[in-house]
């Protein structure tokens, strides 16, 4: 009986011998035909010379191509007109009390810690701490219960 986890040398000589052997007798067969001993062969060759070669002549080709690209030739005047755009009238903005970052941040995380959710706590607090500017958590904190309850 044979081991099925074995690697079998005998065939993948003969398969590699199979693979290679073509390719080592062209090579081969090349180099005996270019190097005849026999002068008359070479001679035969001499009697019979190819003909010349011509060189090709040239060949114009003209292409018919539409013109995808009317109007990117910035010399060009579009035929397209745009509408003057009208200036919006600008809405004066009432300042926002901007409380920290880190202050928002730790109010959220103390929400979540109490169990509220996330999206709740956050806005919860985005929306008391732009009603005014908080320098501590326990103040932001104690807002939001109030606002809460």
């Amino acid at each position: 009986m044979q081991n099925t986890g074995t690697w079998n040398s005998d065939l993948a000589i003969i398969f590699f011998f199979c693979l290679m052997a073509p390719i080592a007798f062209h090579f081969l067969g090349a180099l005996f035909q270019g190097t005849s001993s026999d002068p008359s062969q070479d001679k035969q060759r001499d009697v019979n010379p190819s003909p010349p070669r011509q060189t090709p002549t040239s060949v114009n080709i003209s292409v018919s191509v539409p013109n995808f690209f009317k109007g990117l030739n910035p010399t060009e005047k579009s035929k397209r007109t745009t509408k003057p755009k009208k200036k919006k009238s600008p809405v004066p903005a009432t300042p926002k009390p901007h409380t920290d970052k880190a202050v928002v941040l730790d109010a959220v995380s103390g929400l979540c810690n109490l169990g509220y959710k996330k999206g709740e706590a956050t806005k919860i607090v985005k929306s008391i701490s732009d009603k005014k500017k908080y320098d501590s958590v326990e103040s932001l904190v104690k807002d939001c219960f109030m606002c809460i309850s």
